[in-house]
């Protein structure tokens, strides 16, 4: 939360880019009069509708995820006292969100300003643990998830460059504007990844920890207790998603821009000039440059590494199985 006070800046520039879809609007070759550029706004609209859709399906199940667990200690510690109060339970005290996180408090009661401070900081950790949540993972999933569709669009101008609908003298100019366009996606990406890539091994961690955490616990309230394991499985949701949406959507940015020197060798450079041919060849070797979405200096978010997390917290699990038995 503290990382995200001084990055705010940084994220709102790119927020708001690709809210506007400034990037798509600095195309050049929609400023250059060329025969089939409403053609190919009519492609660029599909892909940035798929992107937006998957955007609002993402993070609505992230939302509902980490409001339900928030929801359940909240609701559950309210429903309580809302009984008691109405049965005149005789000396009940007042629960809270969150009651063990200050056991040394446990004997004042609900005396001034013990029970007061604990309300206080429960209220706040349940808001603040869920918004700070919910909008730092979700600001990545639109930046990534938009990201993959400029690289998209930008695959697809490539394949075009060559086709019939552009004039063949013009040809060497829309490809240049390509190159344009890819290096401003190339600044954008390397934004995203420097802003989340050390801030990532952070997340990353304490998932691995909680999961393993919530696996022992889930095997511990299968036998005593039905509520605590409803409470870990929706941990494991959240914070088990939490992994994913990065791994899963690091792996789709990783992916999409693998494909960009296949597509300017998938155009028909060959038999186009001698520029057209230098272009592409450079452009080729250009874009053949490995990208990650990286955590730290350690790993890469990618779904073998969501894979390794997988096994890891396995292992965590067991142990604590096995300290326990």
């Amino acid at each position: 939360m503290v990382y995200y006070l001084f990055i705010q800046r940084r994220l709102y520039y790119l927020l708001y880019k690709a809210q506007t879809h400034e990037y798509i609007r600095k195309i050049d070759i929609f400023h250059k009069n060329f025969p089939m550029s409403e053609r190919l706004q009519a492609k660029i609209d599909e892909i940035l509708d798929a992107s937006w859709k998957n955007i609002n399906g993402q993070l609505i199940f992230y939302i509902c995820c980490c409001a339900a667990i928030i929801s359940n200690y909240f609701f559950m510690a309210l429903f309580q006292n809302i009984y008691h109060t109405w049965k005149e339970t005789p000396n009940y005290e007042f629960v809270l969100p969150f009651p063990s996180v200050y056991p040394s408090w446990k004997d004042k009661g609900m005396s001034f300003p013990y029970y007061h401070i604990q309300m206080f900081l429960g209220t706040c950790s349940c808001y603040i643990s869920g918004m700070c949540a919910v909008s730092f993972d979700g600001v990545f999933i639109v930046l990534s998830v938009h990201g993959v569709g400029l690289v998209k669009v930008l695959n697809m101008l490539i394949e075009n460059s060559t086709s019939a609908d552009v004039p063949k003298e013009r040809r060497v100019e829309y490809l240049r504007y390509c190159i344009y366009q890819y290096q401003r996606i190339s600044d954008y990406t390397d934004e995203l990844r420097k802003i989340y890539k050390h801030i990532s091994l952070t997340q990353f961690l304490l998932s691995l920890l909680v999961w393993g955490i919530v696996l022992f616990q889930m095997s511990v309230g299968l036998e005593s207790d039905l509520m605590t394991l409803v409470r870990m499985i929706m941990y494991i949701s959240a914070a088990g998603y939490e992994i994913v949406l990065y791994c899963y959507n690091g792996q789709r940015l990783t992916s999409e821009c693998e494909k960009i020197p296949y597509a300017f060798f998938s155009c028909d450079w060959f038999n186009e000039s001698k520029e057209f041919q230098e272009l592409t060849r450079m452009m080729i070797l250009r874009s053949n440059r490995s990208f990650f979405m990286e955590i730290s200096w350690f790993t890469t978010m990618t779904l073998p590494t969501l894979m390794a997390m997988i096994k890891t917290s396995g292992s965590y699990f067991l142990l604590l199985r096995n300290v326990a038995e």
